[in-house]
């Protein structure tokens, strides 16, 4: 979640989302987790929503609105991340990753970002995402994306 939360501080320019800053992480992702819940469950109670807002805002200084999209992002892609550990099946890496695409409408951006950060300096750096199969036919590209490498 961190390396996902550092790729989000990189493409905004700088300062880590709530949800990954040390000392606030663990209160600003029940905040964010229970407005996810109020907000998918249809539930229309707008105290409730009007609460964790409110309590987010004290806690982060930030808007609710613009913090959980990121952080729901970061948590499909660590659920993705856990699925291509569980298998060595280059099948099933694909189908998480089409998946993970899926549910962020295709902003790969960020999770390419974060898995290049996870493979670290020494490895391939990700700028292009190409898949194609019977059920899969992406490609993209970011030239914006790459990260400087560090001697």
């Amino acid at each position: 979640m961190s390396v996902y939360g550092s790729s989000v501080a990189h493409r905004l320019g700088g300062k880590l989302p709530s949800w990954v800053q040390p000392k606030i992480a663990e209160k600003a992702r029940e905040i964010l987790d229970r407005w996810e819940a109020l907000s998918s469950a249809g539930v229309d109670d707008a105290n409730a929503k009007d609460q964790a807002r409110v309590e987010y805002w004290y806690l982060t200084h930030h808007n609710i609105y613009d913090d959980a999209p990121d952080y729901h992002a970061a948590k499909r892609f660590v659920r993705a991340i856990e699925r291509m550990r569980s298998s060595e099946d280059p099948v099933e890496w694909n189908k998480a990753y089409a998946d993970l695409g899926n549910d962020v409408r295709f902003g790969f951006y960020d999770a390419l970002d974060a898995m290049s950060r996870m493979a670290g300096k020494d490895e391939v750096l990700v700028s292009t995402l190409r898949m194609k199969g019977r059920a899969v036919d992406i490609e993209l590209s970011d030239p914006s994306l790459v990260i400087p490498r560090t001697p």
